[in-house]
């Protein structure tokens, strides 16, 4: 006999369980005796600039999170042809200062109701008007650049410019593509790598630059000579090497470094991935770290701690960089003027990979 299947439970419910529905703006406004207009200023994020009062935000933003409230991007997109999204415009991430950029742009876009879509740009043979049609498609209004190339930039600012598109540039500066921009003073950090090495008796400082076609390493060179000019340290111009992010380069020009006759006592470098295989091809060399040649970095990345020796490199504050420049976007986005700027300013962080300048 084939055994019964199990009853049903009598006390189960055959009643569909509905999910409960978000609160409107009328709604909230009732819960606290304000107008409509009131509730859609604050939760638009200008009560400021309107003239509601501090105290009433926040009964209205305690209400709206209380009461469920959740924006309609549909309704928003009717209205405005735009929903609450930002792209970002960057490579393929590989490192975590880029990932720090996202992060800080991403937690930035949501505490205001936007997100963030990250949309990979190759590093050749990308199409500017491409990248913005995608935006267009998915009805987003502007998009944040990171690392991307001058010749890119290029293109977007003129297909932007068309179509009526925001762009805003994060860690390059370029003027005059606008001055939607939030950038560090990389010269800075440069000139303290300078002064450290100056201070332990170094005067033949070489440099390895990425790519002048990036606004960070221009600062960054800019910032080299400066020091240098500052200290009274004339270099041969052989001392400064262009690898283009590219590991092949980087141990050709560091190599070449080495074989000249009055070889450098330090070398100074774009990046620390850049750091790393320079660290690597001295030490293959046979030639010690710091003892023959120091060797520094720029970014400050956390591979830094482990390599032998642990590296000297510049920090950048690159998660408020992209905080920043998402509340300057957004801003601009909704027609408010946005806060002044204000980003930590870089800073050394010395570790074993320097030291006193090698005896002639």
């Amino acid at each position: 006999m084939m055994p019964k299947p199990d009853a049903a439970p009598r006390n189960v419910s055959k009643r569909k369980i509905q999910a409960k529905k978000p609160a409107t703006m009328a709604q909230i406004a009732v819960a606290c005796g304000v107008s409509r207009a009131s509730v859609s200023y604050v939760l638009n994020n200008v009560a400021e600039e309107q003239g509601i009062p501090a105290d009433t935000a926040g009964r209205i933003l305690k209400a709206a999170r209380k009461l469920g409230y959740r924006p309609n991007d549909a309704a928003r997109a009717t209205k405005t042809g735009r929903t609450r999204t930002l792209a970002l415009f960057t490579p393929p991430l590989r490192f975590e200062s880029n990932i720090l950029v996202m992060q800080g742009a991403a937690l930035a876009a949501n505490a205001t109701g936007y997100q963030l879509k990250y949309i990979p740009v190759p590093a050749e043979g990308s199409d500017a008007a491409e990248l913005i049609a995608q935006c267009r498609e998915r009805l987003i209004g502007g998009a944040i650049c990171l690392n991307l190339p001058r010749p890119l930039l290029d293109e977007l600012h003129a297909n932007a410019s068309e179509s009526d598109f925001l762009l805003a540039q994060v860690g390059d500066e370029f003027p005059e593509l606008g001055d939607l921009s939030v950038v560090t003073d990389h010269s800075i950090g440069t000139r303290q790598v300078i002064d450290h090495l100056v201070a332990l008796g170094h005067q033949r400082i070489a440099l390895l630059i990425n790519n002048p076609d990036y606004s960070t390493s221009a600062m960054r060179l800019a910032g080299f000579e400066q020091a240098l000019a500052t200290h009274g340290i004339s270099t041969p111009s052989c001392y400064r090497r262009t690898t283009y992010f590219e590991a092949d380069s980087i141990s050709r020009e560091v190599k070449a470094l080495l074989a000249l006759k009055r070889r450098p006592t330090a070398i100074v470098c774009d990046t620390d991935p850049v750091a790393l295989t320079a660290l690597h091809t001295v030490i293959a060399a046979g030639l010690r770290v710091p003892e023959d040649i120091s060797v520094t970095g720029y970014v400050n990345l956390p591979f830094g701690e482990f390599t032998q020796p642990r590296l000297t490199s510049v920090e950048i504050p690159n998660e408020e960089l992209g905080r920043q420049v998402a509340r300057q976007l957004i801003a601009r986005l909704e027609n408010r003027e946005p806060e002044p700027v204000s980003v930590p300013e870089q800073r050394l962080i010395v570790r074993e990979s320097c030291g006193p300048a090698a005896a002639e």
